[in-house]
């Protein structure tokens, strides 16, 4: 009898475009070699519906995305061995959800983590407003003082840019002065993909051959690493498996 392939679920749709992106990254990075049957089990749950993150955590109603969490964690749980968590802002919810719903969760944030100690430099947190106020990767990192943090205002421009050009699915390299420009106003060349949205502009960079800006990418890691991730192993949100492989830096010339 065959050995039974392990299932990858992905609670996405927080935004839907990074979704079919990143379900794409693993077939792209896991190409089977004769059968596709060899290929990655993955199942995907993309809900737009999904209430927006910082809107629950500004308006101080968080139980409503919570309990839409639970919810859909418990039915994903029913058919997976490892779950992905489309949205950085959505793991503020994880510590309000019984824990034998959240054992299956990889950590986007421990992942960033585990990057930022091996990295050679500070990183930009390219991160939403949420995502800062819940301190998710301030508290979450060991590695915190690698993070370069940016400013209330900058906050509400990037914002600005993941609602109107990354979620829309316009070309993501329209944004490529501006964060030209920020890695220059803080003096490194490295970023964290604090929100999974700059995926897509990861991708694009290594699309583009461009590669003298370093990214911190969770999504890529997860699957260019998704077979040793999804290995029968003891796991909580808070782990990670000792000697994961992490990928070569995405670099950019300009």
């Amino acid at each position: 009898m065959k050995k039974k392939l392990p299932i990858l679920g992905v609670l996405g749709g927080m935004g839907p475009v990074v979704t079919a992106e990143f379900l794409k990254s693993i077939y792209e990075y896991n190409q089977f070699t004769d059968n596709e049957q060899e290929a990655p089990n993955v199942i995907v749950f993309s809900l737009p519906s999904a209430p927006d993150r910082t809107s629950s955590i500004n308006s101080g109603n968080e139980r409503e995305f919570i309990d839409f969490m639970q919810l859909h964690l418990e039915n994903l749980n029913k058919f997976v061995d490892r779950i992905v968590i489309g949205c950085c802002t959505a793991h503020y919810a994880l510590p309000h959800i019984p824990e034998h719903l959240t054992n299956k969760v990889i950590s986007l944030i421990k992942i960033a983590d585990q990057q930022l100690q091996e990295h050679d430099e500070p990183a930009i947190l390219l991160a939403g407003t949420g995502a800062y106020h819940k301190r998710l990767f301030h508290e979450g990192c060991t590695a915190v003082n690698r993070i370069i943090s940016l400013s209330e205002k900058e906050q509400d421009w990037l914002l600005e840019i993941i609602f109107k050009v990354l979620k829309r699915g316009h070309d993501p390299l329209t944004i490529l002065a501006d964060i030209q420009e920020l890695l220059d106003k803080y003096k490194t060349r490295s970023f964290i993909s604090g929100c999974t949205e700059f995926h897509l502009f990861t991708k694009s960079l290594k699309l583009n051959g461009i590669d003298s800006i370093k990214a911190i990418d969770p999504l890529t890691t997860i699957a260019q690493n998704l077979f040793q991730l999804l290995e029968p192993v003891t796991y909580n949100i808070n782990s990670l498996p000792e000697k994961i492989k992490l990928p070569e830096k995405v670099q950019v010339h300009l």
